[in-house]
């Protein structure tokens, strides 16, 4: 695996990434590669998904699960990685303005 090209930190249980991921991959041929790892065939090259649990962020009583995410990107031009990358923003995007 080379290194990860593109990171972020998501407030989101495992479960509901890997719900909305599929979701959001619905259209192209998608395969779990481990726990928490996932490759996507995207038209214009692949990109493989890494889900690291983090420690949850608390504030008060609140505790909310908390994940880093890390994209491999493969074969793939730089304006297809900016429109993936796009894509999957609007895919996990909620509500709160």
């Amino acid at each position: 695996m080379t290194q990860p090209e593109h990171e972020k930190i998501m407030t989101i249980s495992a479960a509901e990434f890997a719900r909305t991921l599929r979701r959001f991959a619905r259209p192209w041929r998608m395969r779990e590669l481990a726990d928490g790892q996932w490759k996507i065939h995207w038209p214009q090259g692949t990109v493989v998904i890494t889900l690291k649990a983090l420690p949850p962020l608390r504030a008060g009583a609140l505790t909310l699960p908390r994940h880093a995410v890390s994209f491999a990107f493969f074969a793939m031009p730089s304006t297809a990685r900016r429109e993936f990358l796009a894509r999957f923003d609007m895919s996990f995007h909620r509500g709160g303005g």
